[in-house]
């Protein structure tokens, strides 16, 4: 169950959730990342560009906030351009009502209970109207918690889970097939293919690819002795060909300590072949530095990143050599650009989550800023540049939102229009931070 990790503000730890370990099956491995050194090429090292505007500058030409729709706690996304998909629960009045007990004094079942009101249902929202219809299952609310992997990049369709199966819900067409059925002991995870065809998921260390059209379910080998899938979900695929993971590799020498690294591998699920595509430097969790309070450990500690250029770029967000920050990584000449700094805060080390947009030319990001002496987040617009951010707007400061994360900005289909869900102060009471109401927000770029 997703329990209390969604909706809270993502603080960089160390690192995403591991997944593997040693495993025995050999694999076909492109080693040639065996040459890359402890020290890495990071240019570009300040957000000077990202001020710079072209002779085809970014510009916001209609802004909107309007509604108080209560209980939103999740945004999956535009439908069509006055539809969103959204999970709704219990709005703070009503959950304070019912939940008198602190969640540290709660039972399992009674905190699962909890957070399963907090996180709802599923649900369709007309933009226009704000009138809400629920989406069923043989005549039952789909619960947000189960949702798998939100909307298909072509906005018909999502998956969810249950105790035993798998489902496709189309949108469309208002109707669902099952996908396969599962004896689930933890939560289903999974990214869609950018066709919409194929949904890849984690199956015991390797990918399983999901062909929605002819139904049928591939098993695409990663573990081996020396590499493993480190974070889910965390896969990208065009057409279910090449699939990108994140992914952590073993140090093949022998010696003192236990040396790993991370990096982004991609896998062709038709040969078998698995490549390195961006290699972080060596790191020995063995080691007396490592489990220090100020110890950055140089990873990737968000699942979220965008391949670029056909495989020529990735924009992700890392620590590297003990600085935080948001990057594009040239994949021919290796080199890392840093595209936004974090701020030092007295909390400690943010990410600056991004969302691009879909035809990959405009980015929307969060960042830490420090305003009067208070720190904020702020939402910003920029365009992608090569490996820079340049012509950036402003949208909103001191910006509190409705949603986790992951989902808090979502772009329209033709990168012209995104929507998010602004809200109060949350209130934290008994352990449970619930948001008081949520402003819809529509912003329009020319």
């Amino acid at each position: 169950m997703k329990g209390n990790l969604r909706g809270t503000i993502l603080k960089i730890a160390i690192p995403v959730a591991l997944i593997g370990g040693a495993f025995v099956l050999e694999h076909m491995f492109n080693a040639k990342a065996e040459d890359f050194t402890n020290s890495i090429k990071v240019i570009s090292e300040n957000n000077s560009q990202i001020s710079i505007v072209d002779d085809k500058p970014l510009e916001i030409v209609d802004k909107k906030s309007y509604g108080n729709i209560q209980g939103v706690s999740e945004s999956y996304g535009f439908i069509s351009n006055n539809e969103t998909l959204v999970g709704i629960g219990l709005n703070k009045e009503e959950f304070y009502k019912k939940y008198t007990k602190d969640s540290n004094k709660m039972t399992m079942e009674e905190e699962d209970n909890a957070y399963e009101d907090m996180y709802g249902k599923v649900y369709k929202i007309n933009l226009d109207t704000l009138e809400k219809t629920p989406i069923k299952v043989n005549n039952k609310l789909i619960s947000n918690r189960l949702v798998m992997a939100g909307l298909s990049p072509d906005r018909t369709k999502f998956n969810f889970h249950d105790l035993s199966k798998v489902y496709n819900y189309n949108l469309t067409r208002d109707n669902f097939q099952i996908v396969k059925d599962v004896n689930i002991a933890e939560e289903e995870h999974g990214n869609w293919s950018q066709d919409s065809k194929y949904f890849m998921g984690y199956k015991d260390g390797d990918l399983e690819l999901y062909n929605t059209e002819t139904r049928t379910t591939k098993i695409v080998k990663v573990k081996s002795d020396n590499l493993y899938i480190s974070a889910i979900p965390s896969f990208y695929s065009e057409n279910g060909e090449e699939i990108y993971f994140i992914g952590e590799e073993k140090q093949k020498s022998f010696g003192k300590g236990d040396p790993k690294r991370q990096g982004i591998y991609k896998v062709n699920s038709n040969t078998g072949k698995i490549e390195d595509v961006m290699i972080l430097p060596y790191v020995d969790r063995t080691s007396n530095k490592f489990g220090k309070s100020n110890y950055k450990e140089n990873c990737i500690p968000s699942v979220e990143y965008y391949v670029l250029d056909e495989g020529k770029r990735i924009l992700f967000e890392g620590i590297l050599d003990d600085v935080d920050g948001t990057y594009i990584y040239d994949v021919e000449k290796k080199e890392f650009h840093m595209t936004i700094t974090h701020i030092d805060s007295k909390e400690g080390s943010f990410s600056s989550p991004c969302y691009l947009s879909p035809d990959k030319t405009k980015v929307v990001y969060m960042n830490r800023a420090n305003e009067n002496g208070k720190e904020v987040w702020n939402l910003y617009a920029a365009k992608v540049n090569g490996n820079s951010f340049t012509s950036r707007v402003l949208i909103k400061k001191d910006i509190n939102l409705a949603s986790s994360l992951s989902n808090i900005v979502q772009w329209s289909q033709d990168s012209k229009k995104i929507l998010f869900f602004s809200t109060g102060e949350v209130e934290v009471k008994n352990g449970f931070g619930i948001n008081d109401k949520s402003v819809v927000n529509l912003i329009t770029f020319k």
